[in-house]
């Protein structure tokens, strides 16, 4: 349930019973203690270290300190503490005996140098606590800070009055029997670091309730190129913040919560919005109540994974999803619910699953606004509940779908009896009584079809594979249209038969062709097939019989033959004359 007060803690009375007395400060004063030394101006021997105090700079450099009771910073102005080397106050086996590092700075900083490390160990007090300021620690250097309940309760790790910023690629380790980093009228922001926190309570909470002012704090939380891995044992939520909202952006996040917390053991809450976006977005939360919104929960990107005992994801005002890959899972409750606005899913590369192991639907919203998908989406109910839920208050259809978007082999049933429409779907052309189970959304891209054909060719039907989900197959029944070219006696004919189907408004279309023979039964005259010209094979011209004398006899026109035979009588005679004066002259010797 969403609560307008959350938490209220008045933290800074218990906290000043745990200090070290404190001396109240002139304006513009600075004073910093090791242990019970109060430091002077330039470099300070304590132990084996030093530590460096420049005033006017406003900057301390603890290099190999080993402090064991506390360090406090007590000034009004901006003052940076420097690590360097091996720093710390307390140890495991001697902690100190109330807050580790204490400051009064309007903004404290503290940076640990690379290769150096900040080690506090509290008990009955804070690791670091900035009463009425605001604390950043900076990397690149390593910070442990361990605080234990003592006689006095327990302590968040890290508090300030105003914002806690971590970052610079700081890696941290926090640990607390109460909260992990605590801001009481501010925001937190983690940005390029490595974070660890085990806390009993939340892990990174900021106030959302002034109880003296009577007034919501608008505090958000911001995880930004960030790896953040927090453990809350008991706790209402692993991040909390107030309206100002929560927003995780190219971060990794391994959240583990309160899985059987009857009040609590939420993966991520705001009483505002939750913006989740970046490619390089990872979120695993293993948890009771998943990440709600306070407003509207928005999923632009990444990849979100949640495994909750109740709701997974749930936006007060609606759920607004647009990209990244989404796999939820709930043991007895919805698993995305829009409590007073829609669901909306949408967006080329958003994938989401979404499987619900109880009664309700697993994709619903409660009161208006109804469900709006526009990408693959499959939602599953394994007791036999509905995967999709949509509700309107004006009792229209409260499941549309995007173009081109289907729900294989179902259709949308919508129930007006009531004071606000139900809509769910049913199987295609199936009954209301019989809702769905399960259901998965696709945008069909078809391969192009397969076509089967009769024997006859009288009939053709075109089978559609969908690329995106093979086992999404439509057989279309084909029209069949056909034309004839008839045979003729020397050249082929043929029957030409057309099938043409059509798939969302897209038209497909295949072809046989049967080729009839070539009869062969020409029509000659003269030589010639009168039907294709084809000459006849058997035609044999008659020679014309030619008489001189007759007038009738036709004149060819054709002269040669006679000149021929006359010239050739023509030699002949004088053939036969020559050879008769040769025999003549022979005889007269």
């Amino acid at each position: 349930m969403k609560r307008k007060t959350f938490l209220s803690l008045l933290l800074a009375a218990v906290m000043f019973l745990t200090l070290a007395p404190i001396t109240a400060l002139a304006a513009g004063t600075t004073n910093v203690w090791v242990d019970n030394t109060l430091l002077t101006d330039g470099e300070n021997s304590v132990g084996d270290g030093t530590a460096t105090l420049n005033k006017e700079a406003g900057t301390l450099t603890l290099e190999n300190i080993q402090a064991s009771k506390f360090v406090q910073v007590l000034t009004d102005d901006t003052f940076t503490v420097v690590v360097k080397g091996n720093v710390s106050i307390g140890s495991e086996a001697a902690r100190t005996s109330g807050t580790a590092l204490y400051s009064t700075a309007a903004a404290l900083k503290i940076q640990i140098e690379q290769g150096a490390e900040l080690s506090l160990y509290t008990e009955n007090g804070n690791n670091v606590y900035v009463y009425d300021g605001s604390l950043t620690i900076s990397g690149p250097g390593t910070l442990t800070a361990d605080a234990i309940e003592g006689d006095s309760g327990a302590f968040p790790s890290l508090v300030a009055t105003k914002d806690i910023t971590l970052n610079g690629d700081l890696v941290a380790e926090l640990v607390s029997e109460w909260h992990g980093a605590f801001s009481e009228k501010g925001n937190i922001v983690v940005d390029s670091a490595d974070l660890t926190v085990y806390a009993d309570s939340i892990g990174l909470f900021a106030q959302t309730y002034d109880e003296g002012a009577d007034a919501e704090i608008p505090s958000s939380i911001t995880l930004k190129d960030s790896h953040v891995t927090i453990t809350s044992y008991y706790g209402e939520a692993v991040v909390f913040c107030g309206t100002g909202g929560l927003v995780v952006e190219n971060s990794v996040l391994d959240l583990t919560a309160d899985k059987d917390s009857e009040w609590g053991g939420y993966g991520l809450y705001s009483e505002g919005d939750i913006v989740i976006r970046g490619e390089n977005t990872e979120i695993d939360s293993d948890d009771a109540f998943g990440i709600e919104a306070g407003d509207i929960l928005y999923i632009e990107g990444g990849q979100v994974r949640v495994a909750s005992t109740d709701t997974a994801l749930l936006g007060w005002n609606g759920v607004v999803i647009t990209g990244g890959t989404i796999d939820a899972t709930s043991e007895i409750g919805s698993v995305i619910i829009g409590r007073d606005g829609p669901v909306s899913i949408t967006g080329a590369g958003t994938s989401v699953t979404a499987t619900a192991k109880g009664d309700d639907a697993a994709i619903r919203n409660a009161n208006d606004g109804g469900i709006f998908l526009a990408a693959p989406v499959t939602a599953v109910n394994t007791q036999g509940g509905k995967p999709f839920l949509g509700v309107n208050a004006d009792k229209s259809v409260a499941i549309t779908l995007g173009e081109g978007y289907d729900l294989f082999g179902a259709e949308v049933y919508t129930d007006a009896t009531g004071a606000q429409s139900q809509s769910y779907f049913i199987p295609a052309g199936g009954s209301a009584d019989e809702p769905l189970t399960s259901a998965v959304l696709c945008k069909h891209v078809w391969n192009s079809p397969e076509w089967t054909w009769t024997e006859d060719y009288s009939e053709a039907t075109a089978t559609f594979v969908c690329k995106t989900d093979p086992s999404h197959t439509v057989t279309v029944t084909a029209a069949v249209t056909e034309q004839t070219t008839a045979a003729t006696c020397g050249k082929d004919g043929s029957t030409v038969y057309t099938a043409s189907a059509e798939l969302d408004g897209t038209n497909y279309g295949s072809q046989k062709t049967v080729v009839i023979p070539a009869t062969g039964a020409h029509k000659y005259e003269d030589g010639k097939c009168t039907v294709c010209g084809a000459a006849d094979p058997e035609y044999k011209p008659e020679d014309p019989v030619v008489d001189p004398g007759n007038s009738d006899n036709p004149d060819t026109g054709d002269y040669r033959s006679f000149a021929l035979w006359s010239i050739l009588t023509l030699l002949a005679g004088a053939a036969l004359t020559g050879a008769a004066l040769v025999v003549g002259r022979q005889n007269t010797r």
